[in-house]
């Protein structure tokens, strides 16, 4: 037991020096990058989310069974599509029915009120009682009672014409109300948008104010979060780089044109709406990613990239060997980070699969592209 547990202890001493050799002797393949001068930023970081400039509900504005269902979730419609329709037969023939009282009473305007002849009446009455008066015949009490009844007669024959008007007046408004009920049985879409869930089904009996599909704007805003500690260098129309997480590695141009002055409560982030140049197809809700907004600069820079940083180190590639060495850094991006002490310009940083190495190790160039640095 005692001699198996001296022979693992020996392979396992003859390992680590073999692996020490191997390191000395093996050249590491390293990707590196030069030293450049060029201009620093001072940025902000933050991240970002795309979101729909806004989501609301199709709602109904008139109750009934649903004959149709015409959309589907995912679906793109315009302001004014019809997504469905409500049975209008029983509203129909209801309005029918308000339309043939009003060319009834329309017709009885035309043909003249019967109470016109009951003041002709009265008014040959009146002459004829003034007439007899003249006479001697009739005394001056029936010609003023013949008077009074010739008044009510014209009264009763205005409240009569009043009342045709009236109903006229109350058929036509009647008629209208149910040709804008009529009208709301066919749901349309409120915005230019996309259907997000359809919550109704054809046989459906709604209510009015049912939410037949909830729907977002085909417009997309670009929301960035930043750090309470960072926010107050923020000024409207600052320049930005945004990198979507599902789009790869490209940056696209970005500006700062909104700056919400609160903070959320929870978080203690602040929000601001960036505008970013890409197509607006591309930017899907839910799209999430990181911004580097540009608040300051530095010309004649010594310049490395981000990539190559491992805390406050970096691994420099010296005459065929690896030197891990401490720097001190300025100005910092997502990309790009300024050097103020421990680099010059031209030398060579590795800026791949940093962890691999060891200070000392030799290494091999295996890689040397963008001799102006990564951007």
């Amino acid at each position: 037991m005692l001699r198996l547990i001296l022979i693992t202890i020996v392979l396992a001493i003859l390992g680590v020096l073999g692996w020490s050799f191997a390191q000395k002797i093996i050249k590491q393949e390293v990707v590196v990058r030069p030293v450049i001068i060029d201009t620093a930023q001072s940025v902000v970081l933050g991240t970002v989310t795309v979101k729909a400039d806004y989501s609301t509900e199709i709602r109904s504005g008139e109750g009934g069974r649903l004959l149709e269902v015409l959309i589907e979730e995912g679906q793109e419609v315009l302001e004014g599509d019809v997504v469905a329709k409500i049975d209008t037969r029983d509203l129909i023939l209801e309005l029918d029915a308000r339309q043939i009282d009003l060319e009834l009473a329309q017709n009885r305007l035309k043909v003249g009120n019967p109470k016109r002849f009951e003041v002709e009446v009265c008014q040959e009455k009146l002459e004829e009682a003034e007439r007899l008066f003249g006479l001697g015949i009739r005394s001056e009490r029936q010609v003023n009672a013949a008077k009074r009844e010739l008044l009510q007669a014209k009264e009763d024959l205005e409240l009569s014409e009043l009342n045709g008007q009236t109903e006229i007046k109350r058929l036509e408004n009647a008629i209208s109300v149910m040709k804008r009920r009529l009208d709301k049985m066919t749901i349309r879409s409120s915005i230019d948008g996309i259907i997000n869930e359809v919550l109704v089904e054809k046989g459906d009996l709604i209510t009015p104010g049912t939410a037949a599909a909830s729907i977002i704007s085909k417009k997309r805003i670009v929301m960035a979060e930043i750090s309470e500690e960072r926010f107050s260098g923020l000024r409207f129309g600052q320049k930005a780089k945004v990198r979507f997480l599902s789009l790869g590695g490209n940056l696209f141009d970005a500006e700062v044109i909104k700056i919400f002055p609160s903070s959320d409560p929870e978080t203690q982030r602040y929000s601001i709406e960036l505008s970013v140049e890409i197509p607006q197809e591309q930017l899907v809700p839910g799209l999430t990613g990181e911004v580097t907004i540009i608040v300051g600069h530095r010309n004649d820079a010594k310049i490395i990239p981000t990539r190559a940083l491992m805390g406050t180190n970096v691994f420099v590639y010296v005459n065929g060997r690896l030197e891990f060495r401490e720097v001190n850094y300025g100005f910092r991006d997502l990309t790009r980070t300024e050097i103020t002490e421990g680099l010059e310009e031209g030398e060579l940083v590795v800026v791949e699969e940093l962890e691999r190495f060891r200070n000392g190790d030799r290494a091999k160039i295996v890689e040397r592209k963008r001799l102006l640095g990564d951007r």
